[in-house]
């Protein structure tokens, strides 16, 4: 706020599109361009499509504020790892959490987190992550994204409610703690 001078504080970054390239990393391709005919289609089947998912809403300009809001995401990151700040926020629309791999969910069209997390792992040979998502829902889509990769660390804080609280998963459990490799390295805490 102006009063403390938390403006001149901080680094502000410009907001930057994802290329396809970086969605890729996370989402399959037909996802990718599933997500693309969203500028293009008319109200009433972008409104069929989006009845078929759970929980999104689909606009003409959805896809591109997903693009800057991933991409953003990835500014962040990059930012800090290439030491021009010690540490970053993203304040972005639409979320990420819940996009799987191959689909939107819970209002999120593409995995921000999990898109910057594989390009810094890429781009920075990163030999481990931390992602801390604390959110009254379960991130279904980083956690299912990770649960095989030992260099993710996924801790979800969220409501559970014995798999009835959206988005409606025994996988938010706490006895879910990652698979094969990536066993004991997905922490729930419902």
């Amino acid at each position: 706020h102006a009063d403390y001078g938390l403006l001149e504080r901080v680094l502000r970054l410009e907001g930057r599109a994802a290329t396809e390239e970086e969605l890729k990393l996370a989402h399959t391709e037909e996802h990718v361009e599933l997500m693309k005919l969203t500028r293009s289609l008319p109200g009433k089947e972008l409104y069929r499509m989006q009845e078929k998912l759970n929980s999104v809403y689909f606009h003409n300009n959805s896809y591109e504020a997903a693009l800057f809001s991933a991409g953003s995401v990835i500014e962040v990151v990059e930012t800090v790892l290439n030491g021009t700040a010690q540490s970053g926020v993203a304040v972005v629309r639409p979320p990420g959490h819940h996009a799987e791999t191959d689909e939107a969910c819970g209002f999120c069209l593409f995995n921000n987190v999990a898109i910057a997390a594989k390009s810094a792992l890429d781009s920075f040979c990163l030999k481990r992550i931390l992602i801390l998502d604390w959110d009254v829902h379960h991130g279904n889509g980083i956690q299912r994204m990770f649960e095989n990769d030992p260099r993710v660390l996924y801790i979800s804080i969220h409501r559970y409610d014995y798999g009835s609280f959206f988005p409606c998963s025994s996988d938010a459990d706490s006895k879910c703690v990652g698979q094969n490799a990536g066993e004991g390295f997905t922490v729930n805490i419902p």
